[in-house]
């Protein structure tokens, strides 16, 4: 039997793709859409495995405590897997509704590996893009049910390989050929179709906009640095415009994000 989309091999029809790629523009609402799944689609009562992984950049984590404590009925234990004093018990791990971690931190702590999840969710997907990197083994590594990617930016630098790859950590047996990684081959689209969601605030629906947000405010605030925060700053600005022509926006980002820093802690 040969696939007639991707041209493999096989000897039985491919099974039902238990996950899916959430991207959504930013400020649609990703985090709401897991935690409705968490509601609609919870773990079995006679299930023996853990629950609903999340794994996130450290800075979303308090982002996904707040919001499911908030919209859950029952949140049960949210556990938090992070810090010097984190718990590595696997039975522990499994009594816990919601386990969120980060990228460094699964990357580090074998036990989760060794949890059958029933759900797994990868939120910034785009971080772990490339296969070439242990970050990005490792979370293909994690046993689960449902796995999903999460992410308003799934693809960085401009290849649609990068799609790819979040596309075989949720459907891990999806092999492709090269010629058919193209927004212009009919199969990569429609395989994107089954596996993708993609709304943006430009969307409508009988004439309607999708999502109705307020407008954006922009505000400048100016700081007061010392002498020697305001020397560390200039310095760190003085070749940004150069850099910006040159680098990757994800680079770009990590500059901005030291810059943000050094205005509101003097920590870069």
């Amino acid at each position: 039997m040969r696939r007639f989309w991707t041209g493999a091999e096989g000897t039985s029809p491919p099974g039902v793709v238990q996950g899916g790629i959430i991207a959504d523009e930013m400020g649609m609402g990703k985090t709401l859409e897991v935690l409705a799944l968490v509601l609609a689609n919870p773990a079995p009562a006679d299930w023996e495995g853990g629950k609903t992984l999340v794994v996130c950049p450290v800075g979303l984590v308090a982002q996904w405590v707040a919001e499911a404590r908030k919209c859950l009925e029952n949140p049960g234990l949210i556990y938090v897997h992070h810090g010097a004093r984190r718990r590595k018990n696997v039975e522990f791990l499994k009594t816990c509704n919601l386990v969120v971690t980060t990228y460094g931190i699964v990357t580090r702590d074998e036990c989760l590996g060794t949890v059958d999840w029933h759900r797994v969710v990868m939120d910034e997907s785009h971080i772990v893009r490339r296969p070439d990197t242990q970050r990005y083994r490792t979370c293909a590594s994690l046993k689960s049910k449902h796995t999903w990617c999460v992410t308003g930016t799934p693809i960085v630098g401009g290849h649609v390989n990068e799609l790819y790859w979040q596309m075989r950590l949720v459907i891990p047996s999806l092999c492709i050929c090269r010629t058919m990684m193209s927004w212009n081959h009919q199969g990569f689209v429609h395989l994107l179709s089954k596996c993708m969601t993609r709304h943006t605030k430009s969307m409508r629906v009988n004439g309607a906009p999708i999502l109705e947000l307020p407008n954006m405010r922009m505000e400048t605030v100016e700081l007061n640095l010392n002498e020697a925060s305001l020397a560390q700053y200039k310095r760190m600005t003085s070749n940004f415009a150069q850099v910006c022509r040159s680098t990757t926006m994800a680079r770009i980002m990590v500059i901005i994000n030291r810059l943000r820093r050094r205005c509101s802690s003097g920590i870069a």
